[in-house]
């Protein structure tokens, strides 16, 4: 029955986020601008490039993974392209971030999609979250510092062992566990985020503890509904990436065929995140 209860929960957050095809296009809108500015330093650099060597044909030809790392490496000092990308994904979190207060807000107001609302709710919530957004970035830094010290001590226990198996296994081990506890921080935010808007909480750290404390109490839930959208994520990425190889890349059709199932996937993507949102609000709702 609690089964059945959390597949219901996980279908309807599914349904209800395509429902809101407004705010998911706006969204996809916002991340398609976003992926022209970040890629004007990068064409620039290649344009450069491109004029100063005979690797244009390779890459007109067909995409060429070393030809493109090698121009990056040789022409990618001059427009500082790391530093664009850093500065760029910086802000593309933080324009997440203030999203995520009118899209919740949205969600939970079960209304349809306005500018109006959803702006006031990006504006009400942002420096909660932003603060939110704080906390989180510091337990991930905790918890990979406290992964290093662990796998460093591991790999100094194993370093003499004859054989590869034990060693093979413990570093898939950490990895499974390494992930379990990002996921957990995740988790955790995600209904911090909810109870912030759902209760109006105006202490974030007041907020995570309750939080915390339902995520604990009802840990088999939330966890399996969490894995059914981390499951849905996987199956759309491997969809994607069966259609993308099938795809010719090498004709001006394969090109824009290509395009045309890259930006599918991002649009997936963005759905996929609001079923995220709406999932766990009408579970925590329920709850």
């Amino acid at each position: 029955m609690a089964m059945r209860i959390l597949v219901s929960v996980y279908a309807a957050g599914l349904k209800n986020s395509w429902a809101h095809k407004k705010m998911l296009f706006f969204l996809y809108g916002i991340n398609l601008l976003f992926a022209y500015l970040v890629s004007l330093p990068f064409a620039g650099m290649v344009e450069q490039a491109l004029d100063q060597t005979v690797m244009a044909d390779k890459l007109l030809q067909v995409f060429d993974f070393t030809a493109l790392a090698i121009l990056i490496q040789d022409y990618g000092r001059g427009v500082s392209l790391s530093w664009n990308i850093f500065v760029f994904a910086i802000c593309y979190g933080l324009l997440q971030t203030f999203f995520s207060g009118g899209i919740i807000k949205i969600f939970y107001l079960n209304m349809n999609f306005t500018f109006r609302e959803f702006w006031a709710g990006c504006v009400e919530y942002f420096s909660r979250f932003f603060k939110l957004l704080l906390i989180g970035i510091v337990m991930i830094f905790a918890i990979l510092i406290f992964y290093l010290l662990i796998s460093g001590l591991v790999d100094i226990m194993t370093e003499n062992t004859l054989t590869e198996f034990w060693p093979f296994v413990l570093f898939g081990l950490k990895l499974v566990l390494l992930a379990a506890v990002l996921a957990w921080i995740d988790l955790a935010l995600g209904y911090t985020k909810i109870r912030i808007v759902v209760h109006d909480t105006r202490g974030v750290y007041q907020a995570l503890k309750q939080a915390l404390s339902f995520v604990f109490k009802n840990f088999a839930a939330t966890a399996v509904l969490y894995l059914l959208l981390v499951i849905t994520g996987f199956v759309l990425l491997l969809s994607y990436l069966a259609v993308e190889n099938m795809v010719p890349k090498d004709t001006a059709t394969g090109v824009l065929l290509f395009f045309i199932v890259a930006q599918l996937f991002i649009v997936s993507r963005i759905w996929l995140r609001l079923g995220f949102y709406c999932g766990q609000l009408k579970y925590y709702l329920q709850n």
